[in-house]
Formats: C-alpha cells, structure tokens, sequence
C-alpha cells in the first residue's frame, strides 16, 4: 500500500529531481554491452517519463494515483528481478520518499 503526498508535485524542484533520477537509469543502460537488459531498463524510464509528464499537466488525484502506482510498481519489479542493478532502481523509489512524493504504510516499515 502506497500513501501520496499530493503538495510535493506542484514543487518546482520535484521534476529536476525526478529528470535526475531518470538520467541516472538512462545513463546506466547505456553503459550496458549490449542491448540484453533493455527490457529491464526500458520499462522504468517509460514510467518516469510518464510521471514527468503527471507533474507537468494538470492531473486529478485520480490519474496522479494511478501514474505513482505504475512507477513503484515498475521500479521494485525491476529492483527484484536483478541483483546486480537492484540499488540503482531501489535509489529511484527512495528518492521518490525523501521528496515526500511516496511513503510506506507502517506494515511495510516494521518489516512485517
């Protein structure tokens, strides 16, 4: 269960760091030898795309809801289906909950 903060998307600064965070995910695809992890990669630029797209527009909670929902859910798929890039993907998702944009229930937080 994911708990909003609906004041955090209207910051300026909260696009740069989210652009922050997708350049980082598009910088370590580049770096990869061939293109064997792009439907790894590709996938959570699409969403971030997306939500850079959310904070630009003028959206309902409703649409803003369901466009965070995509990306945690896409970030932590990404995050667990590969050790070795899991930290990056993970970063993606706390910076995301140090902008106050996310934030886990309190079961998720005890570790339960």
């Amino acid at each position: 269960m994911t708990t909003l903060s609906y004041t955090s998307r209207d910051e300026p600064w909260v696009s740069r760091y989210i652009y922050a965070e997708r350049v980082k995910i598009v910088h370590a695809s580049r770096m990869e030898a061939d293109d064997a992890y792009d439907d790894l990669y590709g996938p959570v630029i699409e969403v971030l795309d997306a939500l850079l797209a959310c904070i630009a527009g003028e959206v309902d909670d409703d649409e803003w809801n369901a466009c965070m929902e995509k990306v945690q859910a896409q970030v932590l798929f990404a995050a667990f289906r590969d050790d070795d890039r899991c930290d990056l993907f993970l970063g993606v998702s706390k910076a995301m909950s140090d902008l106050g944009m996310t934030s886990l229930d309190g079961a998720v937080e005890q570790g339960e």
